[in-house]
C-alpha cells in the first residue's frame, strides 16, 4: 500500500476549495493543517469574499510570512491558490463556491468545499487516497467530525466540540464533511444561496450519484473539526 501511495500525486489529487473572508490568523491555521497533511496529492484554493484593502493587506501578510507563494504553479504538488472574487457577496461563501466550481483551475479528481476557519487532521488526504484505492475510487467519500455547535437538535450532540455522526440527511452533515468527484462537483455547480444550501449541493450530487448507480462510502473517523 505504501508504494501505491507514493504513486498517487501523479494519478489522484484531491481539491480543497476554502472561502474566507478578512481572516489572518485562522486563515494560517487552516493553510497549517494543510501543508502538515502526510500525503501531498492535494491543491489548496482559497477564495477571499470580494476584492479590496482586507484582501491585498491579507495577500501580502501570507506571501511575506511564507503561507503562500506570489506567484503559485497550480501544476505542482501542494499548490496553494489565494484569490478574490470580483464583489463582496456576503452569504456564507455560496457565491464563492459557485464561482469555484464554474471557473476551475486545477485538475483534480476530488473535490471538498468547507470554509477557511475549520481544520483537518493531518491524515485527511493519506486517508481519501487510501479508501479510493480500496473501495474502487467512489463518486462520494464522507466522514465524521467534530463540531463546535451545540444544543442542535439536528446533530447527534448537546455538546460544543463533540461527535457529529455523519449522514447523508439535511442537517446531518457539514460542508466540509466530504469529497465529491470533481467532474461531478462541477457538473452539479453550487447554484443555490440560502443559508442551508450545502445540503442542496449534497442533495443534488448525491440524486445524481444514485441515476448512474454509482459508489457512496462512509468513512468513519473523525477527519474534520468544525468551528
Amino acid at each position: 500500500m505504501a508504494s501505491v501511495l507514493k504513486s498517487l500525486s501523479k494519478s489522484l489529487i484531491i481539491e480543497v476549495v476554502a472561502v474566507t473572508y478578512g481572516q489572518n490568523d485562522i486563515l494560517k491555521c487552516f493553510i497549517n493543517c494543510m501543508k502538515a497533511q502526510y500525503c501531498h496529492f492535494w491543491k489548496l484554493r482559497i477564495i477571499h469574499d470580494g476584492p479590496g484593502e482586507k484582501f491585498e493587506n491579507l495577500k501580502k501578510e501570507l506571501i511575506d510570512q511564507s503561507y503562500i507563494e506570489e506567484s503559485p504553479d497550480p501544476a505542482k504538488d501542494r499548490a496553494i491558490v489565494f484569490e478574490c472574487s470580483d464583489q463582496r457577496y456576503d452569504d456564507w461563501g455560496h457565491s464563492l463556491r459557485e464561482y469555484a466550481l464554474d471557473n476551475p483551475i486545477f485538475n483534480s479528481d476530488y473535490t471538498i468545499l468547507t470554509n477557511a476557519d475549520n481544520y483537518y487532521v493531518p491524515d485527511l488526504v493519506n486517508e481519501l487516497g487510501k479508501s479510493a484505492i480500496r473501495h474502487q475510487n467512489p463518486d462520494i467519500m464522507y466522514w465524521d467530525c467534530v463540531h463546535n455547535h451545540g444544543c442542535n437538535p439536528h446533530f447527534d450532540r448537546q455538546n460544543e466540540y463533540a461527535l457529529c455522526n455523519s449522514e447523508l440527511a439535511e442537517s446531518r452533515i457539514d460542508m466540509g464533511s466530504a469529497a465529491i468527484k470533481t467532474h461531478i462537483a462541477r457538473n452539479i455547480g453550487f447554484r443555490n444561496k440560502r443559508n442551508e444550501a450545502d445540503w442542496d449541493y449534497f442533495s443534488e450530487c448525491i440524486s445524481y450519484i444514485d441515476k448512474i448507480d454509482g459508489g457512496v462510502l462512509k468513512i468513519p473517523k473523525i477527519l474534520l473539526v468544525h468551528n
